[in-house]
């Protein structure tokens, strides 16, 4: 896949006339900034990156005898990505004399070289009316990152020499999963036998980082993503053990039963125990109700504890505090605890017509200590705030991060830090409705229509309370970070298929339609919240395939069919961002949290060979 643009032009190589217009000053030092490839459409990150993936997979089984059976499958892959960072000008990175390393100013890239593998081995069978299964799963995820085109500005300031590759630091995540499952059915007496199922699981899991090249961390660090220092490195592993069993009973025709249970334990969090219980009662052939209640638990993922990395842009630095580093703690933040939850649910089942099958179910979630990302704690701005804590600036510096003087000098720049925490207790509403009707049209072939509807609605009951060594004003989760997990995904999506057979010719045509959602944003000159909304739209999809000969088929595509885009940023909160030379104006002509993109039509052709 390659890169795509969908933004706009970057206010700071033009001489936009504004008041404070920095650019005004830059072209006459720099002119050779108008030869830059795509002038002035220099700032190329409003779009997708470039990624490369190769991928394996494989499936096997034995048969040792008519009641065991071995078998094993899993996947390897390697992604390549690269992605645009945001434009520098010249004067980012000079000499000591002031001379620049690049006249036109460059365009760093992030670049990720991704290998991943899975496998699973196993035995299952039965013995004596019991089924059983053993199974083992070991899987490696191995993350190199990289920042091309770049330079380290303090490095090449104080000796007159950088790098302009990097390689920023790796990630290596691993998981062996070890289970026993075990089922039998007894005849007690009811209407139909007792299933009586249970299992032990353990598995191990483990995180490391690994630092970068030490010209990737030095003072400033590689320009668009700093390095990783030897302070963000470190290996993390934990452990845990879990017992699980399930009962399912039929006491009387037409009513159905379960009763699940888990306990787990982790090395790092404690014991947990978690239930379900599940009834559903079939009044006739037509109609069922169901309903199901639970518990829930979610141990941090170990990226979540243990992650930590900062971004340093031309005007901004940028990053994420592990929640357990020393700056998160200098900050008052004491790690995170275990998500838990309680969820309900009841449902009806139809069969009104006898092709026709409509389901629907309502829902209640409640998540206490949600692990989010924390809104951002400013240690500076120029936007207008009440909420500046200089501590974000000491433990940036406790950190090993330089901070470059001449971000307090720009006219639109910031210094802040995140972290994830348990910041939120949520509560989300919600319900799914699916129908299915197959219809045979004789000679015009056969057509499975479709169509589901959700509704889903989530709000923050509770907001934790800021850390103690930041300013009191801070907030957890801003404006911003509230509008993000409540509002910035469509309450309500539906959507309508129907699948054509007719011969050797099929038609898949998918009609989506989401509703309209959005986010808060701040404007660059007011810090005044702007709602961005992305209205509701239509989408279509279809492809047509034709079987030529035996065993082959041609196919064409397309997703989103007629092009359509997402609402554009209002124009006054972009027009703020222009008048104060803000490099975000080039990528905020759509919005980023759009449910179906910004790059509008994928149009694609397709030849499948089975054998």
């Amino acid at each position: 896949q390659g890169t795509s643009f969908r933004g706009d032009v970057d206010p700071r190589v033009l001489n936009t006339g504004t008041p404070g217009n920095i650019s005004a000053n830059i072209l006459p030092r720099f002119p050779l900034m108008t030869t830059f490839p795509n002038y002035p459409y220099v700032n190329r990150i409003g779009g997708d990156g470039q990624t490369q993936l190769d991928a394996f997979f494989y499936n096997a089984g034995y048969e040792l005898s008519p009641e065991t059976q071995l078998y094993s499958f899993g996947s390897a892959g390697y992604k390549a990505g690269r992605a645009y960072e945001n434009y520098r000008l010249p004067s980012v990175v000079v000499s000591s004399t002031g001379v620049p390393l690049f006249p036109a100013g460059f365009s760093p890239m992030e670049n990720i070289r991704e290998t991943d593998y899975s496998t699973t081995l196993g035995a299952k069978g039965t013995v004596s009316d019991t089924t059983w299964n053993l199974a083992s799963t070991y899987g490696r995820n191995y993350d190199r990152i990289y920042v091309l085109g770049s330079a380290n500005s303090s490095l090449y300031a104080d000796t007159g020499s950088t790098p302009t590759n990097f390689h920023d630091g790796d990630f290596t995540s691993t998981e062996w999963t070890n289970n026993l499952d075990l089922s039998h059915s007894f005849n007690v007496g009811m209407a139909e036998p007792l299933t009586v199922a249970g299992g032990a699981e353990y598995r191990i899991d483990s995180y490391e980082l690994k630092a970068g090249d030490p010209a990737s961390y030095y003072k400033t660090g590689a320009q668009s993503f700093f390095g990783y220092a030897p302070s963000n490195a470190g290996y993390h592993q934990r452990s845990n053990y879990a017992f699980y069993g399930d009962v399912s009973a039929t006491p009387v025709a037409k009513l159905k039963l379960e009763a699940a249970i888990r306990y787990e334990n982790y090395t790092d969090f404690g014991a947990a125990t978690v239930y379900k219980g599940t009834v559903r009662y079939d009044f006739t052939d037509v109609i069922a109700v169901r309903a199901t209640a639970d518990t829930g638990f979610r141990a941090p993922t170990m990226a979540e504890q243990f992650y930590s990395g900062i971004n340093v842009g031309p005007t901004s630095i940028s990053g994420v505090f592990a929640p357990n580093s020393a700056g998160a703690k200098f900050l008052g933040i004491s790690g995170l605890k275990p998500e838990k939850s309680v969820d309900f649910s009841a449902g009806i089942v139809t069969h009104f017509l006898p092709r026709l099958t409509m389901t629907l179910d309502g829902y209640a979630l409640k998540i206490t200590d949600r692990i989010v990302q924390s809104g951002n704690f400013y240690g500076y701005n120029t936007t207008p705030r009440n909420d500046i804590s200089p501590s974000v600036l000491t433990a940036l510096t406790a950190s090993g991060v330089t901070i470059d003087p001449n971000i307090f000098k720009v006219s639109s720049a910031s210094v802040s830090i995140v972290s994830f925490v348990n910041g939120a207790d949520t509560q989300t509403y919600g319900a799914d409705f699916v129908a299915t009707y197959p219809m045979d049209y004789g000679a015009w072939g056969h057509v499975d229509y479709s169509l589901s509807a959700n509704y889903n609605d989530t709000k923050i009951t509770k907001i934790a309370k800021p850390p103690s060594n930041v300013s009191p004003n801070a907030v957890i989760l801003d404006q911003v970070a509230v509008s993000t997990i409540e509002d910035s995904t469509p309450k309500f999506r539906a959507t309508f298929g129907a699948f054509w057979t007719l011969g050797k010719f099929s038609a898949n045509l998918r009609e989506s339609f989401y509703g309209s959602a959005y986010i808060y944003g701040q404007n660059a000159q007011t810090g005044v919240y702007t709602q961005l909304k992305n209205n509701q739209a239509g989408i279509t999809d279809l492809e047509l395939t034709y079987e030529v000969i035996q065993s082959v088929k041609f196919s064409l595509g397309a997703n989103n069919l007629l092009n359509t885009y997402p609402t554009k940023t209002p124009a006054a909160y972009r027009q703020a961002q222009f008048n104060t030379n803000s490099s975000s104006y080039a990528s905020s002509v759509y919005p980023n949290f759009s449910a179906f993109g910004f790059n509008g039509g994928f149009y694609y052709g397709r030849v499948t060979y089975s054998f």
